[in-house]
């Protein structure tokens, strides 16, 4: 995975470009004050995983670990396999 977006208020992810929006699952890992996440593993410009959190009413807060925002994938991964059966 080289780029990951979540969109709360959408319920949306996309994984490298690929996105779905109404995923159903748990989404307790995301703080009730998050609106979004934007990752990019390898950054062109330092070689690093980099990334942000938008917050609602707070500025942006970069990142150099997914944590617990790695279950988005899961989740993402879940609702795509929905799609193929």
């Amino acid at each position: 995975m080289k780029r990951l977006s979540i969109i709360v208020e959408d319920k949306g992810v996309c994984v490298d470009g690929e996105c779905y929006t109404g995923i159903q699952g748990d989404w307790s890992f995301i703080p009730p004050d998050v609106r979004a996440l934007q990752w990019r593993a390898d950054d062109p410009i330092s070689g690093k995983c980099t990334g942000h959190i938008e917050y609602f009413n707070a500025p942006n807060r970069d990142i150099i670990k997914l944590g617990s925002f790695q279950q988005a994938v899961t989740l993402w991964n879940d609702h795509k396999a929905t799609l193929n059966t």
